[in-house]
């Protein structure tokens, strides 16, 4: 964080009608997702600086306020929820006993207030997709001022007293933004921004996912009890699943991008290695070989430094073909994008851009295509891998289930032990074999 005394920016609005030497400034007030532990009115100046020597810097001037006030905290809704519930269930009229009056916590809520110029020094770059969360602090006025805020906590973060405070972003910043607009003469100092008197306020609307009153959708519940039972079983498909899904609620509920593509990332190589290992028990069951020595043998590809993407380069690509290495194939895109920007964040704490995050995420979805489509046209040689891995919606859908692979799935699999359970007992016994 860095000081300056004087900022010398004139106007840039196109229509101002305003003489004199002058700058438009902005104030941006929101509420913090958590309550961080600064003293009241605690400032800040941040300096925004730009590789171009001939570009200007800007600023944002951040105040922290601490405000006390009664608030429906977690503990208090699920009462009141719980309370409504009995209410309903009892036919109506007043609270259960005990809950009619269930107090109003004071709580603590941290309020940014963050002045900055209305004009920004950069412009987006040409293929923007005109939302503001894509832009950078030198881009936009309100990420510049979002971006100190984040600053700030991250510092406090750091800090390491208590609970580590959670991080602002876009995505968790309420869909309201109090905004205010004023006029300065310039030069002005910027140790006087707290003194300015400013006029009438307005409201701008975020773009995010995080609207109140967000209701869900609702999901069949057959579907919701297969997937309960996979869980159960440890399938580690399902598993890989569940970590794309993570993915896409940390980019477009969370906003935290990083996390994101290392979950994706993480998601496509546990998909890989589990493929890999559901081929191995594929061919142990076609082979009949003994369950001890094909897990020996398969364990052996699993030992060692070897990562989950070389591991598919050297193993399944044989078992599985098609094209791998190609610069259009969706699975060398994966690794030349999504993959490496995974191992920059991973070792070298690099902080990904939101539209970096989002390409990553499609690259890993094309990744985990990629890799079903293949072990579909490979379903007359791994039919119970592909009944564990697609089932016949996802033959269907490549209008691949016909002939002997719908006979294999509505006859002989209902001859045999259930595929996904004992595939779970496979890879459970394998990883345990390559731990030991």
């Amino acid at each position: 964080m860095q000081r300056d005394n004087a900022i010398n920016e004139g106007c840039s609005k196109p229509d101002c009608e305003l003489t004199g030497d002058h700058a438009h400034l902005r104030r941006y007030t929101f509420r913090l997702p958590e309550p961080i532990g600064i003293e009241d009115g605690f400032s800040v100046q941040n300096i925004y600086h730009s590789d171009d020597p001939d570009s200007q810097p800007t600023f944002a001037h951040l105040t922290i306020h601490q405000v006390e006030m009664e608030s429906d905290d977690p503990t208090t809704l699920s009462m009141k929820s719980i309370a409504r519930l009995d209410r309903t269930t009892t036919g109506g009229g007043d609270l259960p006993k005990g809950q009619a009056n269930i107090a109003q916590p004071q709580s603590l809520h941290s309020v940014a207030r963050v002045i900055t110029l209305a004009n920004s020094p950069d412009q987006p770059a040409q293929d923007w997709n005109q939302q503001t969360q894509n832009l950078e602090p030198r881009e936009d006025s309100f990420m510049r001022a979002l971006h100190a805020v984040q600053t700030l906590v991250r510092g406090v973060k750091l800090a390491n007293l208590g609970r580590p405070p959670l991080l602002p972003t876009y995505e968790r910043a309420p869909l309201m933004v109090l905004v205010d607009d004023l006029a300065v003469e310039t030069p002005f100092s910027l140790d006087a921004l707290g003194g300015l008197e400013w006029g009438e306020t307005a409201i701008m609307f975020l773009n995010h996912q995080n609207s109140p009153g967000y209701r869900p959708q609702v999901v069949p519940v057959d579907l919701v009890n297969m997937m309960g039972r996979e869980i159960g079983q440890g399938n580690p498909a399902i598993l890989a699943k569940e970590r794309l899904i993570d993915a896409h609620r940390l980019i477009h509920v969370d906003g935290e991008y990083g996390a994101a593509v290392v979950s994706a990332a993480t998601g496509i190589e546990v998909l890989s290695d589990s493929l890999l290992s559901a081929l191995l028990w594929e061919d142990h069951i076609q082979s009949e070989c003994g369950l001890e020595r094909a897990l020996s043998e398969a364990s052996n590809l699993f030992s060692g430094d070897v990562t989950p993407l070389k591991r598919a380069q050297a193993h399944t690509v044989s078992r599985l073909g098609g094209d791998w290495t190609s610069s259009g194939s969706p699975w060398q895109i994966y690794r030349g994008g999504a993959a490496s920007l995974r191992n920059r964040i991973v070792h070298a704490g690099y902080q990904p851009k939101r539209a970096e995050a989002i390409k990553a995420y499609q690259q890993s979805l094309s990744g985990q295509t990629f890799l079903f489509d293949r072990l579909a046209a490979q379903c007359g040689k791994y039919p119970r891998t592909c009944h564990v891995f697609l089932g016949s919606q996802g033959l269907e859908k490549r209008n691949l289930y016909t002939g002997k692979i719908k006979q294999f799935f509505e006859q002989t699999a209902l001859s045999e032990p259930a595929y996904s359970t004992h595939f779970s007992v496979w890879h459970r016994s394998l990883i345990s074999k390559v731990r030991a």
